[in-house]
């Protein structure tokens, strides 16, 4: 029976190859049973930019190019400058976030999440500043050096700030939950972003890949599941 996969921050880097090999043993095991998969946002811990090119992201590369099946991928906050030359590299759909689609006969929401967390009012302040389309341009009109000192920069200040907010603050609020899916007419959510993999009969939380991976598995006969994987 095929299926529809989903998963969601990875954080690949050069500095975890345990979690690329597991990402690419992922690949290989599911090929042959999947209808499509979704990558919804922070497939990599950073990304500079498209024209960024080391044997990390050839690796990566080469192993979604060969994905036999429909592949569709979605920016989070951590690679939100991943755009359509990299997409049409692995032969991917770079979607908008949120989007709706058709899963199986139900309307299905997916976005990141952050977007959701609307309690986050400090990371939706700097959310809007670095989506701004004359600062993205400007960014990547910078030198890779200075591209790659800046986002080591962000993500300590990054790492600062998610040790110092609250729990509750960084999670989805139900609110916006309900809000989403009344304004585009879905009957469920799927996201990542907060790492506490969950499924809610109206929103699904995609895990995070810390020591393992995770997926969510979606067919036409057969209610969703979270898996785990070495």
């Amino acid at each position: 029976m095929s299926v529809t996969l989903f998963i969601s921050d990875l954080h690949l880097s050069p500095e975890n190859p345990a979690m690329t090999d597991c990402f690419i043993r992922f690949l290989n095991r599911e090929a042959s049973r999947t209808d499509a998969l979704y990558i919804l946002g922070d497939f990599f811990e950073a990304w500079i930019g498209d024209d960024a090119q080391n044997p990390f992201t050839d690796t990566i590369t080469g192993a979604l190019k060969n994905w036999p099946k429909p592949l569709c991928l979605m920016v989070g906050n951590r690679d939100f400058l991943m755009g359509e030359v990299f997409a049409k590299k692995v032969n991917a759909t770079l979607l908008s976030d949120p989007t709706v689609i058709d899963l199986y006969g139900t309307p299905t929401l997916i976005t990141h999440g952050d977007l959701l967390c609307q309690d986050d009012k400090e990371y939706l302040k700097y959310r809007k500043i670095v989506h701004q389309k004359w600062l993205q341009k400007l960014f990547l009109w910078l030198p890779l050096r200075f591209r790659e000192k800046i986002a080591l920069k962000m993500r300590q200040e990054s790492s600062k700030y998610v040790k110092q907010a609250s729990a509750a603050s960084m999670d989805v609020t139900p609110s916006a939950v309900k809000d989403w899916l009344s304004i585009y007419k879905a009957s469920r959510i799927i996201h990542g972003h907060t790492h506490r993999p969950v499924i809610y009969p109206e929103r699904i939380v995609l895990p995070a890949w810390h020591e393992r991976g995770g997926a969510l598995v979606v067919g036409p006969d057969k209610p969703p599941e979270l898996v785990f994987f070495e």
